[in-house]
């Protein structure tokens, strides 16, 4: 578990030997309602046969079993309803009001895909620590071909944690431009402890990366190195406690009252601080946030339940201008599920090695 912290706890996708359905999936083949379809499909215990299509008109129909075919606004529902797997429909899919809308939940789902990522960080933390308390006592394993040695283990942990790192800034980066101008021009200093928040959190955000560079270069089963281990732990624990209660103030104080807000902020002669189209809003989003919404996309919805994901899926589907990127990113996230069938999206479980699968 230590070597796949960005992974779910449990097998989402079941073998295809354990698929008792085959569903069909026809639609065309750069839309992205099609390979949303796709990814909700990939979180069911079915086997999933693609029909492609040059059509660009073209409505996704999906089969489920011999002649029960639907397709429109119900198609997700029919899905949850048919096959069996964990439920993907929530009653907050496509049912985004306004711009204000977008921006609660697209920060909400954020808050609760970093919170997981951090916790799984910390349990990995606790098993190395684990292992060198045993490893003092004369037992235990130096080196393993799960784990590789102590030196490639924090070299991995390192990486996970910078990409993680990456997203984290850029969530406050999106927050900072486009929830925090709001609030403050419609009730000047509303957000001063968010801010200071944000200030306080950095340098311990960028020490934990520091600490762990300092990790790789000692030698393990030394006391520097043990005495290293445990303040690197100290301070992720200290990360966690932060966010866990920066989170919980915004959507106590901050985005419950984003959309008032925005309203007093146009009748003040402010109404560029948010793009007014839901659409608009969406895309700058994804402009401030573009890491994770390309080379770390995988990792951000890998912190997500599956009703989770596919609700952030679908917010970015009804709400972004920029289909073809859409499509790119749905279609790549397809193709990370597909590589690791046991793990939803897998990408960590490759980048560890074949040994590195969650445990059920």
């Amino acid at each position: 578990m230590g070597n796949c912290v960005f992974c779910v706890e449990k097998p989402l996708v079941p073998p295809t030997s354990r698929s008792k359905l085959i569903v069909y999936l026809n639609g065309h083949k750069a839309s992205p309602d099609t390979s949303l379809l796709d990814i909700a499909l990939s979180y069911k215990e079915a086997t999933v046969v693609s029909a492609p299509s040059n059509n660009q008109n073209l409505t996704p129909t999906v089969r489920i079993g011999g002649d029960h075919i639907v397709t429109g606004a119900e198609i997700m529902g029919h899905i949850d309803a048919m096959l069996p797997g964990p439920k993907i429909l929530t009653k907050e899919m496509r049912s985004v009001k306004n711009s204000a809308e977008v921006i609660r939940m697209v920060t909400e789902l954020q808050h609760r895909s970093m919170i997981r990522h951090l916790e799984k960080i910390l349990v990995w933390m606790d098993e190395v620590m684990k292992r060198e308390r045993i490893k003092k006592k004369g037992g235990g394993r130096e080196v393993t071909a799960e784990r590789g040695t102590p030196r490639m283990e924090m070299r991995r942990f390192g990486r996970c944690y910078s990409q993680l790192l990456e997203i984290m800034l850029e969530h406050a980066r999106m927050e900072e431009r486009i929830v925090f101008p709001v609030l403050e021009f419609a009730d000047r200093g509303y957000c001063k402890s968010t801010y200071e928040h944000h200030g306080r959190d950095l340098p311990i955000m960028n020490g934990i990366k520091e600490d762990i560079k300092s990790i790789v270069v000692l030698d393990s089963g030394k006391p520097t190195y043990q005495e290293a281990l445990l303040n690197l732990s100290k301070r992720l624990k200290t990360l966690l406690r932060h966010c866990k209660e920066h989170f919980d103030e915004e959507e106590r104080t901050l985005l419950p009252i984003l959309d008032i807000a925005v309203k007093s902020t146009e009748e003040g002669g402010g109404g560029d601080l948010m793009e007014k189209k839901k659409e608009a809003c969406m895309d700058q989003v994804m402009l401030i946030m573009e890491g994770t919404h390309s080379h770390l996309f995988h990792i951000l919805i890998a912190g997500l339940l599956p009703h989770e994901s596919m609700q952030y899926l679908d917010i970015l589907r009804c709400c972004s201008q920029d289909k073809d990127r859409l499509t790119k990113m749905f279609q790549s996230l397809k193709s990370n599920i597909e590589s690791a069938p046991y793990s939803f999206p897998p990408m960590f479980c490759n980048l560890f090695g074949p040994q590195s699968q969650p445990q059920s």
